[in-house]
């Protein structure tokens, strides 16, 4: 029954790590304010049976800089049983679209989010426009890549999807429950890029979200 956090740690850290990188050096690291993601799916796969088992489904929204982010994600995928069996892969569904609300200070100059947003290569990535105003303080909307480009997730319309393999499979037992616990530390996970040096995409500053880092435990 305990392993079955192991699970939902690989789930959370897929969601936030297939978030693409811009694949520029970012001037500095920042903590962001507001941070929401979309969870449309998420699956393991049991080869026991050879099939797909929907632990959470239907678009939910959630700031993982919140408080009560832990709870909000917890609830999604803990909503059911899951069958007995060997289960080796996860594949989980989000949102392209994402939001941000950032304040960083660099050079001796504060920047902050705006409700623009900008392209900043050739594949579909948008990132939000940052202003020197604190008038213009507001969230933003970021959009990772309209192709996969390479990397191993599969873009479907405003969604990915990304299938990864369990290092090692899991097994569960008939009859195994528990609650889920879960912690975001948002610390430093996004970044600001102030268009020093003339880079690819001009000198407009904007701000890109990363990786946070997730813990979980299941009791």
């Amino acid at each position: 029954m305990y392993r079955l956090h192991n699970f939902v740690i690989v789930c959370l850290i897929l969601l936030c790590a297939s978030l693409p990188h811009v694949g520029y050096a970012a001037q500095v690291d920042v903590t962001p304010e507001v941070y929401k993601v979309t969870i449309n799916k998420i699956e393991f796969h049991n080869s026991t049976t050879n099939t797909w088992v929907t632990v959470g489904q239907g678009d939910m929204t959630f700031d993982i800089a919140s408080v009560n982010a832990g709870a909000t994600v917890g609830g999604y995928v803990s909503g059911k049983p899951i069958p007995a069996g060997t289960y080796d892969k996860v594949r989980i569904t989000v949102s392209r679209y994402m939001s941000i609300k950032i304040h960083a200070s660099y050079g001796g100059t504060d920047y902050y989010t705006t409700s623009s947003s900008m392209d900043v290569n050739a594949i579909g990535v948008r990132a939000v426009v940052a202003s020197t105003n604190s008038s213009d303080y507001a969230e933003g909307v970021v959009v990772s890549p309209d192709t996969s480009n390479g990397i191993h997730y599969e873009v479907i319309g405003d969604y990915f999807t990304d299938t990864q393999t369990f290092p090692t499979p899991v097994t569960i037992q008939k009859g195994s429950s528990g609650k889920l616990k879960v912690a975001f530390d948002v610390t430093n996970c996004c970044s600001l890029y102030t268009g020093d040096n003339n880079p690819p995409w001009g000198t407009t500053a904007f701000f890109y979200p990363g990786a946070p880092t997730v813990s979980a435990s299941f009791e």
